[in-house]
């Protein structure tokens, strides 16, 4: 006589987690964000983003520093939010926005 036993165990404990894991994301949210917060420091330190260099601004030519860390506010102000079914990045600076969407900047105290 032939016997075969199993130990679904290992199985009932996988797929209990996988359905907890399917109604709570917040946890794998959370994993999400803090990569993209690593691949944006990564971006930083390589002045650069998908193998592209960032255009390297006057100013920074002239101070031998590095693109968008002339104080390194921007790259310290990355903040993450997470939730049930979203991880987002993002930086408390308002003029980050316009060095990563580009745009026209209007001096408001500067001659230039």
């Amino acid at each position: 006589m032939l016997e075969i036993s199993l130990d679904a165990s290992q199985l009932e404990h996988g797929l209990s987690q996988l359905l907890k894991n399917a109604t709570d994301t917040r946890p794998v949210m959370r994993a999400i964000a803090t990569e993209m917060v690593s691949l944006t420091e990564d971006n930083f330190e390589s002045e650069g983003w998908g193998g592209q260099k960032w255009k390297r601004s006057r100013r920074v030519a002239d101070n031998g520093g590095k693109t968008l860390q002339l104080s390194g506010r921007i790259a310290a102000g990355i903040s993450t939010q997470i939730g049930n079914g979203f991880a987002r990045i993002g930086s408390n600076k308002k003029y980050a926005a316009i060095h990563y969407f580009g745009g026209k900047i209007e001096a408001e105290k500067k001659p230039y």
